[in-house]
């Protein structure tokens, strides 16, 4: 006969591992709200994450915040890729905010040591992010998600569905209208002139232009979100969305 253990009967490791295999029911919390993932339908992962603006101090979705960091020199670094080391500092990418940021400069702060702020860092964070977005079209194009052409797009638009409808600047209203006709419910990118549109993409006089859904479209659309907002401010964004819906 078996002598009962005085000890306490504990989980296993082939129990714990079990446990953690097991996946998250509807209506419990996640342990950790900075770093929560979504899955989309086809199965692929999106993180969605929450930071605290060091000048507003609210807290927002990182895909509408710039990260900044400390470099070397002591100045303050936009990060837009979020990939450089040391400790970061989130800034809605609003004009506005950033007016406040030039006059206020969280970052010694945010840092606990002093740190410079250059005084045109506004108008350097749109030069990076207008040609990160160029960057971004030219390598969906490399990848052969790009269709160009008033032509191809209008028969590409009337088979498949579009990621993002882009149209240069300088085109003109009836342009763009052709170009809101054709994208349907998918957004329409005006930010861009002949000139910059034709150097990512290899062509001349580009006017009308199709990028197809995925990752690549996903991550344009945040830039050119983030560039709107620092070039011309979210109040503004607001405004001219609500006069398209009307």
């Amino acid at each position: 006969m078996p002598i009962a253990s005085s000890w306490r009967p504990a989980r296993t490791g082939l129990t714990m591992r079990k446990l953690a295999k097991q996946p998250v029911m509807p209506g419990k919390r996640l342990r950790s709200w900075r770093n929560q993932t979504t899955r989309t339908p086809k199965g692929s992962e999106r993180q969605v994450s929450e930071r605290r603006c060091v000048v507003t101090r609210q807290c927002r979705d990182t895909s509408s915040m710039i990260r900044f960091v400390r470099g070397p020199d002591g100045d303050a670094v936009p990060d837009l890729d979020e990939k450089l080391p040391g400790r970061g500092a989130w800034v809605v990418a609003d004009r506005e905010v950033l007016a406040q940021m030039q006059k206020r400069n969280p970052f010694s702060r945010a840092f606990k040591v002093e740190t410079r702020l250059a005084d045109d860092l506004p108008e350097v964070l749109v030069r990076l992010l207008r040609r990160k977005c160029l960057e971004l079209i030219g390598l969906a194009r490399s990848a052969g998600q790009v269709v160009t052409g008033l032509e191809k797009v209008t028969a590409h638009a009337m088979k498949h569905p579009v990621g993002a409808m882009v149209v240069s600047s300088d085109a003109g209203p009836g342009a763009v209208e052709k170009a809101t006709r054709l994208a349907r419910s998918a957004p329409v990118i005006d930010c861009f002139d002949r000139d910059e549109l034709g150097l990512a993409l290899g062509l001349d006089n580009m006017v009308h232009a199709a990028i197809a859904p995925g990752r690549l479209a996903a991550r344009l659309l945040r830039e050119v979100e983030r560039l709107s907002g620092v070039q011309y401010g979210t109040r503004q964004m607001h405004d001219e969305r609500q006069a398209i819906d009307e």
